[in-house]
């Protein structure tokens, strides 16, 4: 029952193979690490063809076993350049086990400029050229249940991966088919953007529950498991209520909560963010936010509370604790609201200067009309949606400013070739220019930064 899948992204083959017997009793990331190890060159390029890019759901998905079906992804990071494991909830890892794929691995790269997505059903894996190819994540997976429908599950990239950005993630399904679960760490996404590869397509129908060797057996010791988890005060109430928010409060307690880009470790607005105040206007909204959901089936911590908004329709999944701090504290920001949406947002696009954003939008408005000079120079960079004075690239002057001596004012002004004296003692704010449209610069005026007004770019 057990097999890998190996795909090859240059050959357009998908092969099954028995399991080699030195993977033997490994799943999840020890799965993912091992293949890594053992079949990576350790100096190869990472967004080149001989690195390789492994999924593999857990050795007790597909088992009813609590918290099972999460799925792991591993590679040879372009961050780190050394072997990754990044993790995710949602349902892709429990249908998978399903389908007895302990793992899937990419191997080589397409065509530069072709994209494709993979087709797994019971017994059948083929490669096709992908429709939803230049979509984000939201986008994409709407267009994909539209041809495939509400049974499968769905693991995409979005711009950010098809550009090879190196802190790109990979997104998996809820059980909403909401993409909203990520393997975010190491650069992963990137990996799967250098393969050409856009989505993968999941139908569990026809798969079934692992064989047990002792049913009975494993039965008991998945209820001993069950309740130790329930009757623990953060397994079994504190992640419930509060979801990973649960720690903002207790990290700013200890002094521990990154606030101010690191520089202190205690936010006085800190309550505005945090897991209670989720919780409250959860409930106080009602409408369409949830405490206690789970994103994949059989997880019993659901850790994953539905966010509304004021009208109380669905504004994101409950922020994690690091979207949190990062939002939060880290950059100066006390509403949750605002929280949220950014955290909805970075499924699309967001661009940070030296640890405050710069600019948060949509895809469109963000590669269209970037309003942020700094957005603008990092666009002209991109051929296909450069927006550079004569289509050229954008040089910025100057160095970055040291992180830990930072001067008043914007922290991109002494590169910025149009900055005024405002810019130098004001550190603006993020401000609203538009529908999912946030700038912080004081030269955005009526919504137009200073270069689409005609300014003149110095270089």
């Amino acid at each position: 029952m057990f097999r890998f899948l190996r795909v090859n992204m240059a050959a357009k083959t998908c092969v099954f193979e028995d399991i080699p017997e030195e993977y033997a009793g490994l799943g999840g990331r020890a799965l993912t690490s091992t293949i890594v190890a053992r079949e990576v060159n350790p100096i190869c390029t990472p967004l080149g063809p001989h690195n390789k890019l492994v999924f593999a759901p857990g050795l007790l998905g597909a088992t009813n076993s609590p918290n099972g079906n999460r799925i792991s992804v591993g590679c040879k990071s372009p961050l780190t350049e050394g072997i990754k494991e990044s993790n995710s909830g949602g349902q892709p890892g429990g249908h998978l086990a399903k389908l007895g794929i302990m793992a899937i691995i990419v191997e080589d790269m397409a065509t530069e400029g072709e994209w494709w997505q993979l087709e797994l059903s019971k017994d059948s894996a083929k490669l096709v050229p992908s429709t939803v190819a230049g979509l984000n994540n939201f986008d994409a997976v709407a267009k994909l249940v539209e041809t495939y429908g509400d049974k499968c599950s769905y693991v995409t990239i979005g711009r950010a991966g098809e550009f090879k950005l190196t802190a790109a993630s990979i997104a998996f399904t809820d059980r909403e088919l909401r993409p909203m679960r990520h393997a975010g760490r190491g650069g992963v996404g990137a990996v799967m953007g250098s393969k050409g590869l856009k989505a993968i397509i999941i139908n569990p129908e026809g798969g079934k529950n692992h064989p047990l060797a002792d049913e009975k057996a494993f039965r008991e010791a998945s209820k001993r498991f069950a309740k130790a988890l329930t009757e623990h005060p953060i397994t079994g109430k504190g992640l419930a209520e509060y979801g990973t928010g649960v720690l903002v409060n207790i990290l700013h307690e200890a002094g521990g909560l990154p606030t101010a880009n690191f520089t202190v470790g205690q936010f006085d607005k800190h309550e505005g963010v945090s897991g209670e105040t989720m919780n409250r206007l959860t409930k106080e909204r009602g409408g369409e936010g949830a405490v206690a959901h789970g994103c994949m089936s059989g997880c019993i911590i659901r850790c994953s509370g539905l966010f509304p908004d004021k009208q109380g329709k669905f504004q994101s999944k409950w922020p994690e604790y690091e979207t949190l701090w990062s939002f939060g504290p880290h950059s100066g920001i006390s509403d949750i609201d605002a929280v949220s949406r950014f955290d909805y947002m970075c499924d699309d696009i967001g661009v940070m200067y030296l640890g405050r954003f710069a600019e948060v939008a949509d895809k469109v408005s963000l590669f269209t009309s970037p309003a942020h000079p700094y957005t603008y120079s990092l666009l002209s960079v991109v051929p296909q949606v450069s927006r550079s004075p004569k289509g050229g690239r954008v040089k910025l002057l100057g160095d970055p400013p040291s992180p830990i001596d930072l001067k008043p004012g914007c922290r991109f002004n002494p590169r910025c070739p149009f900055a005024e004296d405002v810019c130098r003692h004001e550190e603006p704010e993020l401000r609203k220019i538009g529908d999912n449209h946030f700038v912080a610069c004081h030269l955005v005026r009526d919504g137009l930064g200073p270069h689409q007004r005609g300014g003149e770019w110095k270089v």
